[in-house]
């Protein structure tokens, strides 16, 4: 088949004549063309298509052509008159003039054909369809009409299956006869009928038979075809063929694949038409596969003539001559080649599978192999001589496809393939985008099925420097980027060493050169050097191109991060990609991440996917190995640190405000995922670096984009959801954050943030001072910006308002929209998307050029997202525009402005007033609208900041506030008198006011102001000035302040003259002791009744009806109310009733008839009564009782929602709330069921409370988990948030409010279907022993009392007495029951209630109880725990805790009891009958006794003598015991750094008076002491010198002048041992002749005595060096003076006892922390100046180690210091640098002047000395810190 005309569009000539028998004329002529051409290829050329018609060039004009046609069709106009359907629209088509009516009817016509109705009605006239239809095809209508038509006469065609044969003669006929064609049109349509009958043909099959006679028909059409479009559409036919009569097609395949071939490699045909014959010859691929030889035989063809083009191309440019024929030209060639590739490749398509060789055909791989490598060789050849895109873009499409059929076994085509990509990639030209796609489609497929066979050279060629690959990563082609990054990744995913490593060197090489470049331009002198030998160092990339490099590497180098399962590129790479990104390119870089923060997002999301593919190094980390199994994880020591790094770094990255806001969202998302990973692990949230990334969290939580702010909740909430034993410090600035958030203008921000609000713990946002100390910032937070954040700028941010001269921008229509929502409540209509308010503040913003803007805190910045800022402003600037305009305002002049201002005032506080006498019906009535309670705080914020600009109007400010003008400063100054009155007048109306709506802190203030205005007018006696100091005492008492009521009491006293004892009962109540405080407002009660003096000295009883003032009456009334209130407070319901009834008896004592308003309290009876009985579980009662309340019928409670009406005082919604609260619950028990109208008005009571956090924050808790527990469907308790060890403080909390918690807890336990049985019980138990000690510690003993039997109950019973109550006096037989309980009773929970029971005895008078009962608690504890093995070792540690606090207890009770603690040494002498504490003791004793034995507490290591910590005779018998409990504290819980810090305490006590009693005299010798003395002497020693030598052992030679005794020259070792051992030889002659055995022996014995002298003073150096260790983490205030007075007294014994303690001392410095050193910074350089060498070198390491964790606590004395020594020459002018004020120690003692010379004389090596040790210090600070 090498015949030129192969494939010409002609009919073949093989075919030309099959009644000839089938001559092979091919064959025939191909063999002449051999002979004469001798050359084996095949010349492709066009052969013209033989004419089907000519065009007669005689016709002028357009002839009305009428075919002839063999079937005798009727005219249409006699065939279709009648008015049948099919009639109608062959009319509409045939004949309608209107376009659009026309083509409807044919779509009509086409819609009907294709009915029953319409076949039947088609079949009987389908000649005369026909021939109407046809006259459609050459009239001038539109092509979709045509197309309805031809469809029609197809389906027409198709109907006539009885006469198909006709149909298709005429078909063809009409085709054939067609002439004067324009363009073939008619003909197509023709086709297309054709078409279409063929496809109705298909479902009935009826013409089956005609089939062959029709491919006949069309094959002859396909060999005429001579324009694109007949043979587009005459292709169409043929494959609708094929697929449905592919035994008629058979044999027509060949003739059919000649024409499309020959179509197919005709260069001047339009692409279009080239890939449609692609396609077409594609989809016939079951026929190449069935005639497969003359398949491979058409490719051995196209295969041969490409390498005979190519060896023509060959010589053409060689100049050599070609035998025998005329060379054709290159261009020819290149298009010759390029066809032929193009139709190789589609038969190798048509073929697919097939060619593989591997499907069991005759085709082998390895033919396959040597196809590819003979087309690779050709193209190269020809590539080499002439470069072809179009050539090569063909060629890569050729050979990828071969590839893809090879698979792998593709790579024995290396050598070929190799070196013909190496050469493209590697030759720079211009070239088109095609090209270069094609040619890296290519590179990745070899890359792709090469893999690891690739050779190491072959990488480094293709990735060098100057190749394309690096060309095309500056492409603006998405395409180009995205298939170079796909290079890279397969280069990145190779599981090879070498090749991996020299990719990685490549990659990196370019990214180092590529950041250094970066690096330069932000004048960085540092240069990344991870390759040394860099090939890229050549490279000089512009900034652009550079920063592209850094991205594109980065995102290279990713694909390495998110291979999980290669373990090469963890293990072989160098460095490994997380040490090269997070160290060596150092992603905190701040001058990257903030001039190049792409390149810092590439490399922190590089980072990112690494770390996410391997689970964030979690489980190989060193902080969770630990508490996994051995062997469960792979340790490995190079990922260990991994997480510890990502947490430090993302910490970091967190803190740093050069992060871009892309990078900042990533790492937010980074540590979501952290978190997410967590949740099984909360302990690891504790860890240092972890609280240290909460901290910069919740500081990027202020930041005022929302996203950001969003994303930050959600991570806290995350985070608490896991973990809620954070420490207080964390939560409470989450809650700062929380209430700043609160106030966002963002809905969603407001809402997230309150939700996660209140998820924290409940204990420690309940706190009292917790939003009393908002902008207290003190705490160690590593801030996100210079200065403050949060509620502290948006502070600073007012101050600046305030301070800012007015630029006179807010003008009087803004004052009058502002002033009428504030007096009016009528807002502006909302226009545009801004709020009118942020409309109004940016339309009065004008630039002042004269005002420098360079402060941080600008109310711009907060304005935008912050509701609170913005109103602020408003009102500020209102207030303003009254004084600047000197009271002028829209309101009127300065008399009417006041008056408006007074008259809502005015009106609000009688409204107020209303409120408090009858809130009931306010509850009625509808609401007005929401946000009253926020206009009342705009309003007394309007007024204070009124009245602070008419101060500094008419008295003026320092520097707080900038001088009005001159003409308002006069005005005012004029007018100051009405100013001062008219403020006098309205501050009764503000306090009312502010009292009732909740802003106490306002009406203080206010009652401050108006109390001090009526002492100055002497109005000191009125009605008025006690009513304002019931308000003052109302406010303070809101406030919980009980000394600042103690003070108004004294103040009272002094100025009234009065003793107002009621002030001073309500102080208890503010301290939170109710039951006192409900005693003495009793008492209160009944003297007012008896007097109208608050002076109880007075004899007199006036008589109190003839006072008609009004205030004894609401005196009188607010007294009786508080009582209710503290019982109410305590949950005592029975208090309250027999109080309301003794209220009764007053109201109806007709001596009282005058106060009978008095005696009205504010609380129903009956729903008193109502909570008694739901505090009892007794729903039945609940109703009952609630039912006889005005409102509260349990049944409204899904009828109604919850209404507040005009309701803005927050004592009256918090009775409404509750009320509510209560009601819902009660019907959830009651009915057993819950509805989900339930949680609707839950979360309706949220939020009509959201904004009275301050008071009601636990009814808030409660609500919200009830909502969520009715919500769950789990059915599991939902816990209400409390932190893990639950303490809480008495001047921090209150106990009313967590017996509110405790009541959910209780609500919790009766919810229908809810699983009882996890942790809800602890809690509970929990909740009630904490409860308990909070009363106790707050004085309410009785609820103390109460709460522990509950807990005695729960704990005996399991729950099932849950509501009975003992008796008051058996808390004891209570507690025996519990010791006698057989259940399973958790021992911790034991131990607690005895601990807990004893405290309340004691603190009740009953001490010897409450020490016999903690006795009894640790005595058991103990002895069991030596009887037994306990496997929770957990619960044994918190059990031992326990008891070492209680001994610890025990101590500090029987220190304080001096009388029963001498009784208890009595009894411990004398045996026999003892009471239970001796014996107690005595027990314990013992225990200490025998872990002294086991070295157990605190333990000397290099002591020689056993001593025990009683052994010493200047010890009482009961200090003695005193020193053993507390040993024994130590060992029953050697982690307690309490139990260390007291004993140390008693040792150092006991320590110094041992050393004293010495100092000033001899040592009392112990009797075995004296017998050894006297047995070492020598024989004939007098007694006169025995006794000289005993006098001498008994000195220990210490004295408070030593110091000044030491020489430089003295020996180092010297503690005495030489001064005793001169004294021994001088006192006795004896041993002057003695061995020296003899008088080593002595001074043995004496050490023995020294020893036991300083035993205590090491014992306490021990102890403190211990409770020191334990307590170098966070700090509390107690921790920190703990640690102030254990540094100070170990730095004491240090300087005066050097020597004596060198061996606790010495070892206890080097190993101590250093944060507890931190407070006696100044102390430590004092002491560098000991004359001892080891004190010093002691000191100076601490100080060294210091350095290195606290720089800034050391840099300054450490440096000048030294560089005073370095610049003095002399001992003068040493001591005048700043040191001298730290070495106070020489000085002290040199108080002569005489001694000059001495002093001298010794300064000079002391001061070396000293200087050594500053320089040491500076060289420690100078390598942690080189900048």
């Amino acid at each position: 088949m090498s015949e030129k005309s192969v494939g010409s569009k002609g009919k073949p000539p093989d075919k030309q004549d099959v009644s000839d028998g089938g001559v092979d004329v091919t064959k025939e002529k191909s063999g002449s063309n051999l002979n004469e051409n001798a050359s084996s290829r095949t010349r492709i050329e066009k052969v013209e298509s033989p004419k089907i018609y000519e065009k007669s060039k005689t016709l002028d004009k357009k002839i009305d052509i009428k075919p002839q046609m063999k079937i005798n069709f009727l005219e249409p106009s006699k065939s279709f008159n009648d008015e049948s359907r099919l009639s109608k629209y062959i009319r509409r088509v045939s004949r309608d003039s209107d376009k659009e009516r026309r083509l409807s009817s044919a779509k009509q016509l086409k819609d009907y054909l294709k009915t029953q109705e319409g076949i039947k009605a088609a079949s009987k006239v389908a000649d005369d369809i026909l021939s109407s239809l046809q006259h459609v095809y050459f009239e001038r209508a539109s092509r979709e009409l045509k197309q309805d038509v031809a469809i029609c006469i197809g389906l027409v065609g198709g109907i006539m299956g009885h006469d198909g044969h006709r149909y298709f003669q005429w078909l063809f006929g009409q085709i054939n006869n067609v002439i004067d064609d324009d363009n073939n049109k008619a003909k197509l349509l023709y086709m297309d009928s054709l078409l279409e009958t063929l496809k109705y043909e298909e479902k009935k099959q009826a013409a089956a038979s005609l089939m062959p006679m029709v491919m006949a028909n069309v094959q002859t059409l396909l060999e005429n075809a001579d324009t694109p479009e007949v043979l587009m559409a005459v292709v169409n036919i043929i494959l609708h063929i094929s697929k449905h009569y592919s035994h008629v097609f058979t044999s027509h395949f060949r003739d059919t694949v000649d024409i499309l071939v020959g179509w197919h490699i005709d260069t001047t045909q339009k692409d279009s038409l080239t890939t449609f014959t692609s396609k077409a010859l594609i989809e016939m691929n079951p026929y190449w596969v069935v005639d497969f030889n003359f398949s491979i035989t058409l490719l051995g063809q196209f295969l041969e003539d490409m390498e005979a083009y190519a060896e023509d191309l060959t010589y053409s440019f060689s100049g050599q001559a070609y035998p025998d024929e005329e060379l054709p030209l290159p261009e020819e060639c290149i298009i010759k080649i390029t066809a032929l590739l193009k139709v190789f490749t589609t038969v190798i398509r048509s073929l697919g599978d097939s060619f593989s060789g591997t499907k069991g055909t005759d085709m082998t791989t390895d033919e396959v192999i040597e196809i590819l490598d003979r087309i690779v060789k050709s193209v190269d050849t020809t590539a080499k001589h002439y470069f072809s895109e179009y050539l090569l873009i063909s060629a890569h499409k050729c050979i990828k496809l071969i590839m893809g059929q090879l698979g792998s076994e593709s790579v024995h085509c290396m050598e070929s393939i190799l070196p013909f990509i190496l050469i493209q990639t590697c030759s720079v030209k211009m070239v088109s985008n095609q090209y270069i796609t094609s040619l890296l489609s290519l590179t990745q497929k070899v890359i792709e099925y090469f893999g690891t066979s690739l050779p190491v050279s072959f990488v480094s060629q293709l990735l060098a420097p100057s190749t394309m690959l690096q060309h095309t990563r500056f492409s603006h082609n998405e395409v180009i980027i995205q298939q170079t990054v796909s290079i890279y990744h397969e280069l990145m995913a190779l599981k090879s060493v070498p090749l991996l490593e020299e990719a990685y060197k490549f990659v990196v090489g370019d990214l180092q050169r590529a950041y250094n470049i970066l690096l330069h331009e932000t004048d960085t002198e540092k240069e990344i050097c991870v390759i040394p030998a860099n090939p890229f160092d050549q490279e000089d990339y512009p900034l652009k191109q550079a920063e592209a490099v850094c991205i594109f590497n980065l995102c290279a180098l990713a694909e390495i991060c998110n291979t999980k399962t290669n373990l090469i590129a963890m293990w072989a790479l160098s460095p490994s990609l997380f040490n090269l990104i997070s160290h060596h390119f150092n992603p905190v870089e701040n001058a990257i991440s903030e001039m190049f923060p792409a390149v810092h997002y590439a490399m922190l999301n590089t980072l990112y996917s690494h770390c996410t593919r391997h689970g964030h190094f979690i489980s190989s980390s060193h902080l969770t190995q630990s508490n996994l199994q051995e062997g469960s994880v792979m340790a490995n020591a190079t990922t260990s640190g991994i997480f510890s790094h990502i947490i430090q770094l993302l910490s970091t990255l967190l803190a740093d405000p050069s992060v871009s806001f892309d990078s900042r969202r990533l790492c937010l998302k980074w540590v979501s995922d952290i978190v997410s990973s967590l949740q099984t692990s909360s302990y690891l949230f504790t860890g240092e670096d972890f609280v240290n990334l909460i901290r910069n969290l919740i500081q990027l939580g202020h930041l005022q984009d929302s996203n950001t702010a969003l994303t930050v909740c959600q991570n806290l909430h995350n985070i608490f959801k896991i973990v809620n034993n954070l420490s207080l410090p964390v939560i409470q600035s989450v809650l700062k954050l929380c209430v700043y958030k609160l106030t966002d203008s963002c809905p969603r921000v407001r809402e997230d943030f309150f939700s996660l609000m209140k998820i924290l713990p409940a204990d420690i946002t309940i706190r009292s001072n917790n939003l009393l100390h908002l902008c207290d910032d003190n705490d160690q937070s590593i801030s996100i910006q210079e200065g403050a954040e949060g509620v502290t700028a948006a502070w600073l941010a007012k101050r600046n308002v305030i301070n800012k001269i007015p630029t006179m921008s807010f003008h009087s229509h803004s004052f009058k929209q502002v002033m009428a929502y504030l007096l009016q409540k009528s807002p502006p209509n909302q226009t545009g998307s801004w709020s009118w308010l942020e409309a109004m503040f940016y339309s009065c913003q004008h630039e002042n050029k004269d005002i420098k803007s360079d402060d941080p805190f600008k109310i711009s910045d907060f304005v935008d997202s912050n509701e609170a800022m913005l109103w602020f402003w408003a009102t500020w600037e209102t207030a303003q525009y009254c004084v600047l305009n000197r009271l002028r305002t829209p309101l009127g002049k300065a008399q009417d402005t006041f008056t408006s201002i007074e008259t809502v005032l005015k009106t609000l506080a009688i409204e107020s007033q209303h409120q408090e006498d009858d809130d009931k019906r306010s509850r009625t009535e509808e609401t007005k609208g929401n946000g009253e309670h926020y206009r009342i705080q705009l309003i007394l914020q309007f007024m204070e900041q009124l009245e602070k600009l008419l101060y500094n109007a008419y008295e003026g400010c320092a520097v707080a506030m900038p001088m009005p003008p001159k003409a308002v400063r006069t005005f005012f100054r004029i007018n100051k008198g009405t100013c001062l009155e008219w403020l006098s007048r309205i501050r009764s109306h503000i306090i009312k006011i502010a009292l009732h709506s909740g802003f106490t802190g306002v009406a203080v203030r206010q009652a401050h102001e108006l109390l001090r205005d009526m002492k100055e007018n002497g109005n000191t006696q009125s009605t008025e000035f006690e009513q304002t100091v019931l308000y003052l005492v109302k406010g303070l008492l809101d406030l919980k302040q009980p000394d600042a009521l103690m003070g108004v009491y004294s103040w009272c006293k002094d100025v009234m003259g009065k003793k107002l004892l009621w002030i001073k009962a309500l102080v208890e109540k503010a301290a939170g002791r109710y039951e006192n405080a409900g005693k003495e407002l009793k008492s209160s009660v009944k003297a007012l009744l008896n007097t109208d003096q608050d002076d109880m000295d007075t004899d007199g009883k006036p008589d109190i009806i003839k006072q008609e003032t009004h205030l004894p009456i609401i005196r009188l009334n607010f007294i009786v109310n508080q009582v209710v209130e503290c019982y109410q407070s305590l949950g005592d319901w029975k208090s309250v009733m027999e109080w309301q009834e003794a209220v009764m008896e007053y109201r109806q004592d007709t001596s009282f008839i005058t106060l009978q308003t008095a005696f009205n309290t504010d609380i129903d009876i009956n729903y008193v009564r109502a909570l008694s009985e739901f505090d009892l579980n007794n729903i039945s009662g609940v109703k009952e009782n609630m039912e006889l309340v005005p409102g509260g019928s349990l049944n409204d409670v899904t009828k109604q929602e919850l209404q507040v009406g005009e309701i803005w005082g927050t004592s009256q919604k918090l009775d409404l709330v509750y009320q509510h609260y209560v009601k819902v619950a009660a019907v959830i028990i009651d009915q057993k069921q819950i509805k989900p109208e339930f949680v609707k008005s839950l979360l309706q009571s949220e939020k009509i409370i959201e904004d009275l956090l301050r008071k009601i924050l636990t009814e808030l808790y409660t609500i919200f988990c009830l909502r969520r527990q009715l919500e769950d469907k789990t059915r599991k308790p939902i816990l209400l948030p409390i932190s893990g060890d639950f303490i809480l403080d008495k001047d921090e909390h209150d106990v009313s409010t967590f017996l509110q918690v405790q009541r959910f807890v209780n609500i919790q336990q009766h919810l229908p279907g809810l699983d009882k049985k996890s942790n809800l019980m602890g809690q509970q138990l929990k909740l009630q022993l904490g409860i308990s000690n909070l009363a106790r510690k707050q004085e309410n003993y009785v609820l103390a009392e109460k709460l522990l039997l509950q807990q005695i109950n729960l704990l005996s019973d399991g729950g099932s007495e849950n509501g009975r109550q003992l008796k008051q006096d058996a808390i004891l037989p209570a507690l025996t029951r519990l010791r006698g309980s057989n259940s399973s009773i958790n021992q911790l929970d034991v131990l607690r209630v005895e601990r807990t029971a004893a405290k309340l005895l004691q603190a009740t008078g009953q001490l010897k109880d409450g020490i016999d009962i903690i006795s009894n608690s640790i005595v058991g504890h103990v002895c069991s725990d030596l009887q037994k093995d306990v496997k929770d070792k957990s619960l044994l540690l918190q059990c031992n805790e326990l008891s070492a606090r209680s001994l610890l207890t025990i101590v500090k009770w029987l220190q304080i009891d001096h009388k029963n603690l001498s009784s208890l040494t009595s009894q411990l002498r004398i045996e026999g009958d003892s009471s239970v504490l001796s014996h107690n003791i005595q027990l314990l004793l013992e225990v200490e006794t025998r872990g002294s034995r086991k070295k157990l507490g605190i333990v000397l290591e290099d002591a020689d003598h056993d001593l025990k910590i009683g052994d010493n005779p200047i010890l009482s018998h009961s200090d003695r015991v005193i020193g053993q409990i507390l040993h024994l504290s130590t060992m029953e819980c050697p982690t307690l750094s309490k139990s260390w810090f007291t004993l140390a305490g008693w040792c150092y006590k006991w320590g110094r008076k041992s050393v004293d009693n010495a100092s000033h005299g001899s040592v009392e010798l112990l009797t075995d002491e004296k017998a050894e003395i006297l047995f070492l002497l020598p024989k004939g020693t007098s007694n006169e010198e025995t006794g000289k030598v005993l006098s001498v052992l008994s000195q220990i030679h210490t004295s408070f002048s030593s110091e000044e005794d030491i020489s430089e020259d003295q020996n180092e070792c010297d503690e005495g041992a030489e001064t005793t051992r001169k004294q021994l030889l001088s006192c006795c002659l004896s041993l002057q002749i003695a061995s020296e055995d003899c008088i080593d022996k002595l001074l043995t014995v004496w050490k023995r005595v020294v020893h036991r002298v300083y035993h205590y003073y090491q014992l306490s150096a021990k102890a403190y060096f211990t409770y020191l260790q334990l307590n170098g983490g966070e700090k509390t205030q107690s921790d920190e003076d703990g640690n102030v007075i254990g540094t100070l007294r170990l730095l004491r014994l240090l300087v005066k006892h050097a020597w004596e303690l060198r061996n606790v001392l010495e070892p206890g410095l080097a190993s101590t922390p250093t944060a507890p050193w931190k407070g006696i910074i100044p102390q430590l350089f004092s002491r560098l100046s000991h004359p001892e060498l080891y004190v010093r070198q002691s000191v100076s390491d601490l100080l060294c180690r210091v350095a290195h964790d606290a720089p800034h606590l050391i840099v300054y004395p450490a440096v000048v210091g030294s560089s005073s020594f370095n610049k003095s020459d002399s001992k003068d002018s040493g001591r005048q640098g700043l040191l001298s004020n730290y070495l106070t120690e020489q000085l002290d003692d040199n108080s002569d002047d005489c001694n000059s010379q001495e002093d001298e004389d010794i300064e000079d090596p002391s001061s070396k000395m000293l200087q050594g040790c500053l320089m040491s210090i500076v060289e420690i600070l100078s390598y942690n810190n080189p900048k």
